[in-house]
């Protein structure tokens, strides 16, 4: 156990793996206890909605926020933002039971809770790493927390939920971020940035420098675009997947549900073993392979019939989606400066984030038109996007490097 707190990558995945249990047990449940009390899809629809807004407008500033100030003081911040704005909704819903704006608190709690925590944790994972650790383990550490976290948040939320009820959910939930927050500081590494502070001048200036950074380097920006393809992917399967389950393949909420896990079961495969296959493979071999087998599960989700066979295939999209994560974040903390990891999250995060709005937008109205398999179609789609753009990042800095060996 001593060992334990002196360890600063196992105290951050600790403390990972606490944060999104405590976020998954509450967004697990949030869209059950909307439904229970309003009995409508339209309004947890209308909750995801204000969720992705707060996420999107914060990461404009996320990025130079965690640039400016202490990373693990951002984090920290970040985790009690999300505690105040749970423990009010808490206190309304004690004092005065459910009303619907309630739930609006946590909505934004996690909008813009998430969006400031995830750059921040990864430009302190960047720093723990160049200490002395290894990038692609740390990643492949941050993936597994991160997916044991919300699974296992997800396995047992239902049960608490209706055996303890979403209140006492918010009293875990508020627990989980306080000795997360407590073990991200007992973290013993230098975070502090060249420069300090944040001023409406400094808003202007760093972006300008940002933006400035990424003109000449356009393989580490369609790099970086790589990175959060995945996560748009993973926002398609959530959204496809229920109707597909219910209308296509004709099954229940259980079958749902173990079909569900599977995508999280590949996703710890991919965290466990991808170290070991990059010593064999290389990295660009993994994640292109990675893109391919992701583009043939969406088409043959498209024709199947079988509830074991879609099991499979969403343990492959989480495997490689994962796998490919894994591998981009390493290659993109290797080329990043720190100072400018913070800004180049936001950025990414944004074009993420505008490009899963406009594909959930496609699948959703698709699978109305057409069928609910279509929206493994488009996800098939976004994966091909994502191939190419890699591929061409590849390619630019392979021209770029041996520009440079010529020139020396």
């Amino acid at each position: 156990m001593k060992n334990l707190f002196k360890n600063n990558l196992q105290l951050f995945l600790l403390a990972d793996l606490i944060c999104q249990f405590g976020a998954g047990i509450t967004l697990g449940t949030l869209n059950w206890l909307v439904l229970d009390h309003m009995g409508k899809n339209e309004l947890v629809s209308l909750v995801f909605g204000v969720n992705v807004v707060c996420g999107l407008l914060i990461s404009f500033f996320s990025g130079l926020i965690v640039d400016r100030f202490d990373k693990k003081a951002v984090v920290i911040w970040s985790n009690v933002f999300r505690i105040a704005l749970t423990l009010i909704t808490l206190l309304l819903f004690l004092f005065t039971g459910f009303h619907y704006s309630y739930v609006f608190l946590l909505a934004i709690s996690n909008g813009i809770g998430w969006n400031i925590y995830f750059p921040a944790t990864k430009a302190l994972l960047q720093n723990i790493t160049a200490k002395g650790g290894n990038v692609l383990k740390g990643n492949s550490g941050a993936e597994i927390a991160m997916q044991v976290g919300m699974f296992s948040a997800g396995a047992v939320g239902g049960l608490l939920y209706k055996k303890l009820g979403f209140n006492s959910i918010l009293i875990i939930n508020i627990v989980m971020f306080i000795i997360a927050s407590l073990l991200v500081k007992l973290i013993s590494v230098e975070t502090t940035p060249a420069k300090t502070g944040l001023k409406l001048a400094h808003l202007k200036e760093d972006f300008i420098n940002g933006f400035k950074y990424f003109r000449h380097r356009s393989a580490i920006f369609l790099l970086g675009i790589t990175m959060f393809i995945p996560f748009v992917a993973a926002g398609l399967i959530n959204v496809s997947l229920p109707g597909y389950v219910s209308t296509f393949l004709h099954e229940d909420s259980v079958k749902f549900g173990l079909i569900t896990m599977c995508y999280g079961i590949g996703a710890c495969i991919s965290g466990l073993i991808i170290m070991n296959l990059s010593s064999k493979i290389s990295r660009k071999g993994l994640v292109l392979v990675g893109f391919i087998i992701a583009i043939l599960c969406g088409v043959f989700m498209f024709v199947n019939h079988s509830v074991a066979v879609a099991c499979f295939i969403n343990m492959m999209f989480g495997f490689c989606g994962s796998g490919i994560r894994i591998i981009m974040y390493s290659e993109v903390m290797e080329k990043l400066p720190s100072e400018y990891i913070g800004r180049a999250m936001s950025i990414w995060n944004v074009i993420g984030m505008s490009l899963q709005i406009a594909c959930t937008y496609v699948v959703g109205k698709s699978m109305d038109a057409w069928g609910a398999q279509y929206g493994f179609l488009i996800l098939s789609s976004v994966m091909t996007l994502g191939f190419i753009i890699y591929s061409l990042s590849y390619r630019m800095d392979k021209k770029s490097s041996s520009g440079s060996t010529m020139a020396g």
